[in-house]
């Protein structure tokens, strides 16, 4: 997960990786436990339109992310939504940070 720089590039392989296990993770469910139609789903996913803070809430939720996850995947959206580029370059750091400091972990 922490390679991604998109939300929606994390949130399809979160998806692909627990269908393996579990047979019910559908893009129809991920939906619904975001309480939103899959066609809009669908949509954000091929970069259409943005979910909201709460909307990745419950798709972190349905996903059985960790609260680091969590953290980490609410910066991509974050990043994802912001105009201002000041903004930008700042969540963009601490994204970079995190996917750093992850890239140390897995080497040792």
């Amino acid at each position: 997960m922490y390679l991604e720089n998109d939300y929606r590039s994390a949130l399809r392989k979160a998806l692909e990786s627990r269908k393996k296990t579990d047979p019910k993770a559908t893009y129809q469910n991920l939906a619904q436990a975001m309480r939103v139609q899959k066609s809009y789903l669908s949509k954000v996913l091929n970069q259409g339109a943005e979910l909201s803070s709460d909307q990745l809430h419950l798709a972190s939720k349905y996903l059985e992310f960790s609260e680091q996850q969590e953290s980490y995947i609410e910066l991509l959206l974050q990043h994802s939504r912001s105009v201002i580029p000041d903004r930008r370059t700042q969540i963009l750091s601490k994204i970079q940070k995190i996917q750093a400091k992850n890239a140390e972990t897995k080497n040792i």
